[in-house]
């Protein structure tokens, strides 16, 4: 009895009165109730609402369904953690560019996607301009996933790049000289 005696009462409050045409919800409230399980549930068709003769008939039926809120809203929880975990996968996968770990050690060499240069290429201009720049070094990473960079002569670059706007630079010559008067790593040959 004690585990059907709040949903009675509830079942109660929710029934309209013959003497008054409503019920006591609604002349407290103001508007109707709104039943909190799910009307898809198994037990919804199942009970008996034809057979329903009597005030505490109704009072029963009602008491029956309202047993079931517990239950309820553990399937809704449930639900609601599967719904977030699915959103949260979803959004990861959108943009994943966006929250690709670049796992760049520091003092590596970087080129920096300029987005801009892409944004009109797509009307038409500049279509032949070079999209990456550098070569950078990678200076530390910040807790956003985004890296600080430094010019290769340990100037401190302001602002950050996303790890999605950062590929490695790989140098045409192993091991690049480090006499002045050598050509840099990477530059192309136009003596043709």
């Amino acid at each position: 009895w004690s585990k059907y005696f709040y949903p009675a009462l509830w079942a109660d409050r929710v029934t309209t009165r013959r003497s008054t045409g409503y019920s006591p919800y609604y002349l407290m409230y103001g508007r109707p109730h709104i039943f909190p399980f799910d009307a898809e549930h198994e037990t919804w068709y199942t009970l008996e609402w034809d057979k329903v003769k009597s005030t505490e008939d109704l009072i029963s039926l009602r008491a029956k369904q309202l047993a079931f809120l517990d239950e309820d809203r553990k399937k809704g929880a449930e639900r609601t953690k599967a719904a977030r975990i699915k959103s949260a996968e979803a959004y990861a996968e959108k943009h994943k560019a966006r929250l690709a770990v670049g796992d760049y050690p520091k003092g590596a060499l970087v080129l920096i996607y300029q987005k801009l240069l892409d944004i009109k290429r797509k009307y038409g201009r500049k279509k032949h301009m070079r999209r990456w720049h550098g070569p950078y070094r990678i200076h530390d990473r910040l807790p956003s996933g985004s890296y600080r960079l430094t010019e290769l002569d340990g100037t401190t670059m302001r602002g950050s790049a996303p790890a999605s706007h950062l590929k490695l630079f790989w140098s045409r010559m192993p091991n690049p000289p480090q006499d002045e008067s050598t050509p840099e790593s990477g530059g192309s040959d136009d003596s043709d």
